[in-house]
């Protein structure tokens, strides 16, 4: 795969700017700079919106089951801390369910 590709297949799968994250430098520095500025203007830029609109879906679909901070940040793509920050910032979907663990909780659901 060319440099080119693998620098154009970053971006359309991880979005501007965490791209820069899954393609090493030394490739990066084989490609023009020209080049590099119009794949980044047709690039969308990652929102963290986004990845939490699919973290929520995931949820809804994945309810009443039992996951650790770890899972749920390879499920979001970020790291641990912030998968926690996530579960603190969103409490009504999850339940404790022990050390290091939740449940997946609808809130629709438990209104009801």
């Amino acid at each position: 795969m060319t440099p080119l590709e693998q620098v154009t297949n970053a971006i359309s799968t991880h979005g501007r700017p965490t791209w820069v994250a899954y393609v090493p430098s030394h490739i990066v520095k084989q490609i023009p700079y020209a080049d590099l500025l119009v794949l980044l203007e047709n690039a969308e830029q990652t929102r963290r919106q986004d990845k939490h609109k699919l973290t929520i879906a995931w949820l809804l679909k994945n309810t009443y089951e039992t996951i650790t901070a770890k899972q749920l940040a390879e499920q979001m793509d970020v790291s641990d801390p912030t998968a926690r920050r996530f579960i603190q910032d969103n409490p009504f979907y999850f339940r404790t369910n022990g050390r290091g663990t939740w449940e997946i909780r609808n809130p629709k659901e438990d209104r009801k």
